[in-house]
């Protein structure tokens, strides 16, 4: 009796689109697997594929093994193929496994596995035994998922003997994942990873495991895997270890980096990661390495490496034996090392003995020696530097000067020695350097120089002056010129016109009268200062450049811009652009010119007038659907980017009315039309961006009436424009998307929404420090004191496991301060100063948090606010160090942080 129901209940003529089919039975909902088991029996034997095909798309959470155990093989064969992949992979999924069918079902099953799908652990245990031959892509699949309990017991009681070894040594990394920590297990990891060839994938992931479940290797079980590896199992074993957390690789690297049978490449590399991470084990164990004979790329790695432990004992009187008889990259790391160790050398001789070098090896000999010692004493030698005209040398002086004294006395040295130049040649680098501060004061001696007699008469004194027009301290050097123009060039002329422009009428004059003499790099500057104070003449003139088609689009493109600016004073003007191009058009076709800029800077900044009229310029251009696109959707960014409040509800209206006209043609028949959808989305996208850009309740309801019935649904390219356009001010529009993809789309769709998979594992556990260090710094800001003890774990393991890594200790600093465990952070901060080089920028956060530490062992003290003077980037790195809610204790200080306005 209920059968004969079916039909009345549920209509059997659905959509010819699946999609529509499948929303339409959604929008049913029944409530179980039995009703579609009663609805596909009363189904007419032809239209069953199309009701299958709608049913897998829209029942994506509900249980349909009852109804897919009701399929028979006949109507499973009557499907087409792409429905019949479909439903041995829902087969699957709902852990049906028909005794027919084995090939095809191995082959989906393959594909499933492929594509990502994990099996449920009791489904996963069938599979493995029912499917030999499949052993290996389950393993890989599910290995970082882990077992329960009774699963867990289960899967260790399988016999495994005749499992391959890195079958086996999979299902050891499965046990490791599931909370089995027996060393033994990560040991079997080890060895099959390096003795045993495998395949890249299982590879990779026995790879990570070992990231996983480093601290549970030792040195002892790591070494006789290594003794018998071939040589590509041997790199990359080592290229692990090079990673490897110290407990655990360091006496190794200790012993490659002496060893000669090592290969060259390997000893640099454990150089390297020895003395940055754990420079205070071993910067004395590797100094007997610095003697005579050594190669030099092991040289140079040993002095790279001591950069951030230069003041090792031993260490400075190594280098000066060594350094008679060094090539000169080797020779300027050891001048380095040796100024910015401060252990008595003499800083002024070897500071003048830098010709040798290259430009940056010098830099960073300038740099390590005034940052070592910031020694008044040191000045003379830095100012010898300016004496030479190459642009090298000039630059070094610059990199040390900036920072050792105040601009005014950097400007009044440059300008002694312009004075005393011999040559011109040495002036003009001189200035040419004095301009690359970028100073006020800097400012006022390159201008007194070009207004002198020699800098007037100067061949290039209208280049040189041309980059000082918008700054107000050279008017004083244009006014000269302007005042005595006899035997200056006409360029000279221009630019101190160009300059004098805002307040001068005369050059206002003179600049248009040359504008046709003019290049585009010198018109452009030209607009740019006629519009910082422009009357109703220059609008004019600007509105006829604009219609001018001579003119290049880069002149035009800037036009646009300056008559926008100067709305509303412009308003006239910019009006009859308009019906001039309507009366230019032809064969329905503009003119060339930068249309789609006016439109879009009218659309954001124009007057409610000026936006009325490119609005009929627009209809009187065309059809709604006319091919005119670039204009309108030009306008429509436009009017995205300015919302027009008190035309709220007109254009509402008006972008709906857009909307509707933009589907009219999108479907054809009821189905979409792929050529108009094609041709609309460059129209289509702008118009919705407007739409949202607009996002308020009532404009969210508006545009949730249009949804349905749109050819939105229709388009699955309009469809992902809708999903990226929308914004989450939309909470009903993007509900309803949601909700229909959901029910409308395939399951491995880019356009369903991709819901964040739970983590299997305890914590997450990132085999890239980069990626670590970002969630353990978007944990740290949710200030959840809850999180403090898991955290500061996180922060002892980051140690152990990148040691050389500054970031490890600076979040382990700040965690233990949190905590008020002083020592403890003290160290932190410490051990992270060390491995930061001797630049202030990179020292900058252990010393805010040593400044923290002093500020809180004696509150009544003036320690942090003194550092925050005297490092201006600092506060903004205290304020996101601080959230209050996670450390209660700082609360007092944060009043010596900078306030909002």
């Amino acid at each position: 009796m209920f059968a004969l129901l079916i039909p009345l209940l549920f209509p059997q003529d659905l959509p010819a689109d699946a999609r529509t089919a499948a929303w339409q039975l959604h929008q049913e909902a029944p409530p179980s697997s039995a009703i579609w088991v009663q609805r596909w029996k009363a189904c007419p034997q032809e239209k069953k594929g199309h009701l299958f095909d709608a049913i897998i798309r829209s029942q994506s959470k509900t249980d349909l093994k009852e109804f897919l155990q009701q399929i028979t093989e006949e109507e499973q064969e009557s499907f087409s193929k792409s429905l019949q992949e479909d439903y041995r992979r829902l087969q699957i999924r709902h852990e049906i496994l028909p005794a027919t069918n084995g090939e095809r079902l191995y082959r989906v099953l393959q594909q499933e596995i492929a594509r990502g799908w994990v099996a449920s652990p009791q489904h996963f245990l069938t599979l493995l035994k029912k499917f030999p031959s499949l052993r290996s892509p389950l393993l890989e699949q599910r290995v970082a998922h882990g077992f329960p309990a009774e699963p867990l017991r289960t899967f260790q009681e399988i016999e495994k003997g005749s499992w391959t070894a890195g079958q086996r040594a999979l299902a050891a990394l499965l046990l490791l994942d599931s909370g089995n920590t027996q060393a033994q297990h990560a040991i079997t990891v080890w060895e099959t990873w390096v003795a045993t060839p495998l395949s890249s994938r299982q590879s990779q992931l026995l790879e990570d495991g070992l990231y996983r479940h480093v601290f549970l290797l030792n040195p002892q079980s790591i070494v006789p895997a290594l003794e018998n590896a071939s040589t590509s199992a041997l790199t990359r074993a080592w290229n692990f270890l090079l990673k490897a957390p110290a407990a655990l690789n360091h006496d190794l690297l200790l012993s490659a980096a002496f060893s000669p049978k090592q290969p060259e490449a390997l000893r640099s590399k454990a150089i390297l990661i020895l003395l940055r991470g754990q420079g205070e084990q071993t910067a004395q164990e590797l100094l007997p390495l610095l003697r005579s004979g050594i190669s030099p790329t092991l040289l140079q790695s040993l002095l790279a490496g001591y950069r951030s432990w230069a003041n090792t004992p031993g260490l400075t009187l190594a280098l000066q034996k060594l350094l008679p008889s060094m090539r000169r990259p080797e020779a300027a790391l050891t001048i380095e090392l040796l100024l910015s160790a401060n252990s008595g050398v003499h800083h002024a001789e070897l500071l003048k003995n830098l010709a040798p070098f290259k430009a940056n090896e010098r830099k960073r000999i300038a740099q390590a020696s005034w940052f070592s010692r910031q020694d008044s004493s040191l000045l003379p030698v830095y100012w010898s530097w300016t004496q030479q005209i190459a642009s090298d040398w000039q630059t070094l002086a610059r990199t040390v000067l900036r920072e050792a004294i105040p601009e005014e006395e950097i400007a009044n040295g440059y300008a002694e020695r312009i004075a005393n130049a011999p040559t011109l040649a040495l002036r003009l680098a001189l200035l040419k350097s004095l301009r690359m501060y970028r100073t006020d004061a800097a400012l006022i001696v390159y201008a007194d120089w070009l207004q002198s007699e020699e800098g007037r008469h100067h061949p290039q004194a209208a280049e040189m002056a041309s980059a000082l027009v918008p700054e107000e301290g050279a008017q004083g050097l244009f006014l000269s010129w302007w005042e005595n123009q006899k035997n200056l060039t006409e360029a000279q002329l221009d630019w101190a016109a160009m300059a004098l422009t805002p307040s001068h009428q005369e050059a206002r004059v003179r600049l248009y009268q040359r504008w046709e003499d003019f290049t585009d790099q010198k018109r452009i500057p030209t607009l740019v200062r006629l519009g910082e104070k422009s009357t109703l003449a220059d609008y004019k003139e600007w509105v006829q450049l604009l219609l001018d088609e001579t003119a290049s689009d880069v002149v035009r493109r800037m036009t646009v811009v300056q008559l926008t600016k100067a709305l509303p004073a412009s308003e006239i003007e910019l009006l009859q652009i308009f019906p001039a191009l309507l009366n230019r058009t032809k064969m329905s076709s503009l003119p060339n010119g930068p249309w789609t800029n006016l439109l879009t800077a009218i659309g954001q900044v124009g007057t409610p007038l000026l936006r009325e009229k490119a609005q009929e310029f627009l209809e009187q251009l065309g059809a709604k659907n006319d091919p005119r696109y670039e204009l309108r959707a030009a306008w429509y960014r436009g009017r995205s980017a300015s919302p027009d409040p008190d035309h709220f509800s007109t254009l509402l209206q008006e972008l709906r009315t857009e909307l509707e006209a933009l589907y009219q043609p999108l479907l054809a028949d009821g189905l979409p039309d792929t050529r108009a959808i094609k041709r609309a989305r460059p129209l289509f996208f702008p118009v919705l961006q407007t739409f949202e850009a607009h996002g308020t309740p009532s404009a969210d309801a508006l545009f949730l009436e249009i949804l349905p019935s749109s050819a939105i649904i229709g388009s699955r390219e309009l469809l992902w424009i809708t999903q990226k356009t929308l914004g989450d001010s939309w909470p009903l529009s993007k509900a309803f998307l949601r909700e229909f993809l959901e029910a409308t789309e395939p399951r491995f769709s880019p356009l369903r929404e991709n819901l964040a998979k739970e983590n299997p594992l305890p914590f997450p556990l990132h085999t890239q420090a980069e990626s670590f260090y970002q969630a353990l710094e978007a944990e740290y800001n949710l200030g959840n004191p809850v999180r403090h003890s898991e955290l500061q774990e996180r922060a002892r393991l980051a140690v152990k496991r990148w040691p050389m890594d500054r970031r490890a200790f600076l979040w382990s600093g700040w965690l233990h301060l949190a905590a008020l465990d002083l020592p403890q952070a003290t160290a932190d901060f410490h051990a992270a100063n060390k491995r930061s080089g001797f630049h202030p920028y990179t020292t900058l956060e252990s010393r805010l948090g040593l400044s923290m530490i002093r500020q809180v062992e004696a509150p009544s003290s003036q320690a942090l606010q003194d550092f925050l003077l005297k490092e201006s980037q600092a506060s903004a790195l205290l304020k996101a160090r601080l959230p209050d809610a996670f450390q209660p204790v700082f609360i007092p200080y944060r009043a010596l942080l900078p306030q909002e306005e």
